[in-house]
């Protein structure tokens, strides 16, 4: 069970780190003329998800049911923006460099 919770905890810290990378992306893509104000904002949206889900798992794990619910409602910006930005990426991202 140890190695268990030790996984997790190293799990939340990586997802973590994630949310810090897509609150960075969000914000590039913000100042981006070519990618869209609404994706941007989603994965923004997705970066404070990841990031304050996490936080209450690894710093405050008494308060779990707090965070289920903070996933609960992050959920469909998570996916939203993510597989938007997936998908914006293969099928627009980069058609303006090519000549």
């Amino acid at each position: 069970m140890f190695y268990l919770e030790a996984f997790h905890f190293i799990w939340s810290i990586g997802l973590i780190i994630f949310g810090v990378h897509l609150l960075v992306v969000s914000y590039v893509a913000f100042n981006s003329d070519d990618i869209p104000k609404a994706l941007s904002i989603l994965l923004f949206l997705a970066s404070v998800g990841y990031i304050i889900t996490h936080l209450f798992s690894v710093f405050i794990p008494q308060y779990d049911g707090i965070a289920k619910v903070l996933e609960i409602v992050f959920t469909v910006p998570i996916i939203v923006g993510e597989l938007g930005l997936g998908l914006w990426l293969l099928f627009r991202g980069g058609k303006n460099f090519i000549k």
